[in-house]
């Protein structure tokens, strides 16, 4: 799997903390949990316009946080996030 990191320039960089590109092979459960957190991060799926969770679905850009508990997302096994 790769994950790419960035720390963006100028003028992104005094509102955003890093950009974090995930694509490759995912595990054979293909979800994610995002954690309890302060901080508001914004969720891209360059597949699909489509984020699910159990029954519910989000369109494909979406924003979590502030969040006290987890949430858990299904991903598209092998798609870039």
């Amino acid at each position: 799997m790769t994950v790419l990191v960035r720390r963006p320039g100028p003028p992104l960089d005094g509102l955003v903390q890093a950009i974090t590109y995930q694509a490759g092979e995912q595990p054979h459960t293909p979800v994610e949990k995002i954690m309890p957190d302060p901080e508001t991060s914004m969720w891209i799926n360059l597949n699909l316009d489509e984020f699910r969770s159990g029954v519910a679905s989000a369109p494909g850009t979406m924003v979590a946080g502030p969040r006290g508990r987890a949430t858990v997302i299904e991903l598209e096994q092998g798609r870039p996030v």
